[in-house]
């Protein structure tokens, strides 16, 4: 019986590990992974992990036959990449047998003492993520300067909402139509010069590129409940947020030629940007400024060799993916810090917000074209990560194992 209450007591630890885990960020097969392992450090012999975006279910077995199964319901949570990499490194010492099961409580509740950020740093980091990315998708630095006053305004606005605990579905409709609309506003005195530069920033504050993206890789790696639920959810919430900004005004069909490099840059302080709004913090704003700076650069190098937009995304992810998951292992961090920070220069979510604008306006066609091709999209993001992973996995065992001496 005490058994039997042991291996109870273990899976929920476990369980309280990975569902952390899971809200902050992590993939559905690192959690069902780290789960497994965490059963087995304290004494599982056999361990069964089923996870989808909304649930986690564990069945563990031990050497004397006792079994156990426990569920947890997930809600929804968002990306904390600091405290991802904390409980990563928790797992690790688990594994390693640095932490029993009696301390794992405590280092549990010292990761969730964890202060964010003040609502007026966090202000600041959207105005950088609004200024950066409108500029990086061909605004003026008039239209950069307004978008990120706008973005200030966004950020407040979507507090404000929380706090007075709104529908997150409502939440997000009310502040892109808000946010338009002081958009709209700038246009028309003048401060600003083109409505859809201007918002384009904004909009990839509120658009799910990310999570979309992460949905195509589930169903490519066979999780494809977590991918079918987590895509549309996604696309529902990309659909409210072209709404509210197709209410607040037209989008403008202008074209700009950019600079390859000046893109490049404001990518780049548009990673670090997303960074400091998933906790990152020291020295990871580095490498996420290197992994915006290394996709975007390895995008518009490809497109000299090659004439196939997705096959530039396909290659631009599969080196990012290296460089994430070598840099993991250096730094001894889960590769999803650098893989995320890195890709924000890659992420459809423009594409995404125009292919839904053509279906407001009842241009099917054109959202037809569009939407497919920002599938298209991240179907060659997901195969150039799976392609990443793949190489890495076979190098891995080809590299000589250090602390071993010869006799």
């Amino acid at each position: 019986m005490e058994d039997g209450k042991s291996l109870d007591s273990h899976i929920s630890l476990a369980l309280d590990i990975g569902m952390q885990m899971l809200v902050c960020g992590a993939q559905i097969s690192r959690v069902e992974d780290a789960i497994g392992r965490i059963c087995k450090a304290l004494g599982a012999v056999e361990t069964h992990v089923f996870s989808i975006t909304s649930a986690i279910i564990v069945t563990a077995f031990d050497d004397k036959g006792n079994s156990a199964t426990q569920l947890r319901r997930i809600h929804a949570g968002s990306y904390d990449l600091t405290r991802l990499q904390k409980l990563n490194q928790l797992s690790r010492d688990i594994c390693a047998n640095r932490v029993t099961d009696t301390e794992i409580p405590l280092k549990l509740r010292q990761i969730d003492a964890q202060v964010n950020r003040p609502l007026w740093l966090m202000a600041l980091v959207y105005a950088l993520i609004s200024g950066s990315l409108s500029i990086f998708f061909g605004a003026s630095w008039t239209d950069g300067i307004c978008a990120a006053g706008t973005g200030i305004i966004l950020c407040f606005l979507e507090y404000f909402m929380r706090k007075i605990n709104l529908d997150h579905v409502f939440t997000v409709f009310l502040v892109s139509l808000l946010t338009g609309l002081c958009n709209a506003a700038l246009v028309k005195s003048g401060l600003g010069q083109r409505f859809d530069a201007i918002s384009i920033g904004n909009i990839m504050l509120l658009i799910p590129g990310i999570a979309m993206t992460n949905a195509v890789h589930d169903m490519f790696v066979d999780d494809m409940l977590s991918g079918v639920s987590r895509f549309f959810r996604s696309l529902v919430i990309a659909f409210l947020v072209a709404f509210g900004f197709t209410l607040a005004s037209t989008v403008s069909k202008d074209t700009v030629v950019i600079d390859p490099f000046y893109q490049t840059v404001m990518g780049a302080l548009g990673s670090v940007g997303f960074a400091l709004m998933f906790q990152v913090r020291g020295k990871m704003l580095i490498f996420a400024f290197l992994g915006g700076i290394l996709s975007w650069g390895t995008y518009c190098i490809a497109g000299l060799f090659v004439g196939h937009e997705a096959l530039q995304y396909l290659i631009a992810t599969t080196v990012l993916t290296l460089y994430a998951e070598a840099f993991a292992r250096i730094l001894r961090c889960p590769s999803t810090i650098l893989l995320v920070t890195g890709w924000i220069p890659l992420i459809p979510g423009s594409m995404l917000y125009y292919s839904i604008s053509a279906l407001m306006q009842d241009n099917m066609p054109l959202f037809v074209d569009r939407i497919l091709h920002t599938f298209l999209l991240m179907v060659a993001m997901s195969a150039g990560m799976l392609l990443g992973m793949t190489l890495v996995h076979l190098i891995s065992p080809l590299r000589p194992h250090r602390g071993k001496t010869k006799k």
